[in-house]
């Protein structure tokens, strides 16, 4: 041996432990947090196409009168 080897680093993994309450809780904050998202993408939707009927409804009563 003609060079000095190397040192292996140690391998210390922090200490984790299964928690089945902290595990349901992280499940429906993520579920929640999607179905809000979906919410605003479909409020937006909903808005626009609202918006799209009052001007149908205004544009036919003024050619209308």
């Amino acid at each position: 041996m003609l060079f000095k080897r190397p040192n292996y680093k140690r391998f210390d993994p922090p200490l984790r432990y299964h928690d089945p309450s902290k595990e349901e809780r992280q499940k429906t904050k993520i579920r929640f947090s999607k179905s809000r998202v979906r919410s605003k993408k479909s409020n937006i939707m909903v808005s626009a196409l609202l918006f799209a009927a009052v001007l149908y409804v205004i544009f036919y009563l003024s050619q209308r009168f």
